[in-house]
């Protein structure tokens, strides 16, 4: 994963939708000059996987944004 962000990781990830989550948040948090090499991960993953997975996971991705977002209002990392 791009490094950018992932001290709000507690842990690796354990399968391939806990992975295209966090790969999810990556590519919506990265640089400009990581954009193209994050969207290409979430792609790979997203392979094999079905339109609910696909689903289910992006909304975990959109919580762990919020509460990213929220963590740093509150001034915490």
């Amino acid at each position: 994963f791009p490094s950018h962000d992932t001290t709000v990781f507690d842990k690796q990830p354990t399968n391939n939708r806990e992975a295209f989550t966090m790969a999810l948040f990556l590519a919506i948090t990265a640089p400009e000059d990581k954009t193209e090499e994050s969207m290409k991960m979430v792609i790979d993953l997203a392979q094999g996987m079905s339109d609910y997975e696909v689903h289910v996971c992006r909304r975990d991705a959109l919580r762990m944004l919020k509460d990213y977002h929220e963590q740093q209002i509150r001034g915490g990392s």
